[in-house]
């Protein structure tokens, strides 16, 4: 037996071998599609202790402002995945959940969200922790070592996707270009100087210097290297960036966090971050673009960053230790940080299923 639903796309609900009830798709579904804006019912924090807290509507209970909100719709259907292919952002002001697809969806397909539980299943308490983390920005839990599982490789450095390495560095070079050689015109004439430039560079979030040994040294004279995984500093030492090293090409290596890197102040024409934002907490990643400010080279350095980003809100990955944000939530945090936006573009060509990437190229607004 199934019960169709109205919503935005076809659904139906289904009984599951060992699940219960769950949501399933009755066609296929395109990724980042919106499937419901869920209404809510909200509770005081005395009313949950009272009403919730001990009866089955605690399963189905989000953490909201202050208090409680019971989730109406599909927020009390959708079953637990850790392979979720359902993401939600809860909108305090309309006071509604909105639930979309993270990935195309087949026919038949049942759609799971993820309420941030691991293999070693938590308890309630800790799951609204989960929540809350969602909502005010990620906090970093052990990912030091996470990190020190993962190969000292390019495969390694990129998830298993060492495939987009060329493309990813050949997008980043042809961004960079507008502000370390200037733009031209007919007749190859300079038309606009070089913003920045080039002598000294950082690399933060360097893993085993793959952004430096092919994109940054080849742009700058020299590149320190920001990473707080010994062994992948260690590989960088004594094998992958041996020959940069030797011909001075590379700098100074820092092996800490970006929650506590602090660039010496004027040194650097660019600092670089690529793929490592997304395991700061938001109140983290403000306070390191402050102190990232202070290390640029007076009136002309520059700040590079290439993420992940969401469609919209954040997406709390648990598994992986990261949120992912939107682009207007990375834009709010530039503002946040005093940084004012000089441009902007989205990384073409990597295969169907990855989050959309976006550059952006920020100076201080005291410029």
């Amino acid at each position: 037996m199934s019960i169709s639903l109205t919503t935005s796309v076809p659904l139906e609900i289904r009984q599951t071998p060992h699940k219960g009830r769950g949501v399933f798709s009755k066609s296929s579904i395109l990724s980042r599609t919106l499937i419901e804006i869920s209404p809510i019912l909200l509770f005081s924090h005395s009313e949950y202790e009272e009403h919730g807290k001990h009866t089955i509507l605690k399963q189905y209970t989000y953490r909201w402002k202050d208090g409680y909100a019971l989730a109406i719709g599909l927020g009390s259907l959708f079953n637990h995945s850790r392979n979720n292919n359902v993401g939600y952002v809860k909108d305090f002001e309309a006071n509604v959940i909105r639930y979309y697809t993270l990935c195309d969806i087949e026919s038949g397909k049942e759609l799971c969200i993820n309420y941030g539980l691991k293999k070693k299943e938590r308890s309630q308490d800790e799951v609204e922790e989960i929540n809350k983390w969602f909502l005010e920005g990620f906090q970093l839990v052990e990912e030091e070592g996470f990190w020190s599982e993962k190969p000292a490789s390019i495969d390694g450095m990129l998830g298993g996707f060492g495939s987009i390495s060329n493309l990813d560095i050949k997008t980043s070079e042809l961004f960079l270009s507008e502000f370390t050689r200037g733009k031209r015109g007919t007749r190859n004439v300079l038309t606009v100087p070089p913003r920045i430039t080039t002598k000294y560079a950082c690399d933060c979030g360097a893993g085993i210097g793959r952004l430096t040994k092919n994109l940054l040294t080849k742009v700058f004279d020299r590149v320190d290297l920001v990473e707080q995984t010994p062994k992948f500093i260690q590989h960088a030492q004594n094998e992958y960036l041996r020959q940069e090293i030797g011909t001075g090409k590379v700098g100074e290596f820092y092996c800490v966090g970006l929650q506590e890197f602090s660039p010496d102040p004027g040194k650097y024409d660019l600092i670089w971050c690529q793929w490592v934002l997304e395991h700061l907490t938001d109140d983290d990643l403000v306070t390191f673009f402050v102190r990232a400010k202070k290390g640029l080279r007076p009136n002309s350095g520059i700040i590079g960053v290439k993420e992940n980003v969401n469609m919209i809100g954040y997406r709390f990955d648990e598994e992986v230790y990261s949120v992912t944000r939107s682009d207007q939530i990375f834009k709010d945090i530039f503002s946040k940080a005093g940084l004012k936006l000089l441009k902007e573009s989205t990384q073409h060509g990597f295969p169907k299923g990855l989050f959309s990437v976006k550059i952006y190229a920020l100076e201080p607004e005291a410029y």
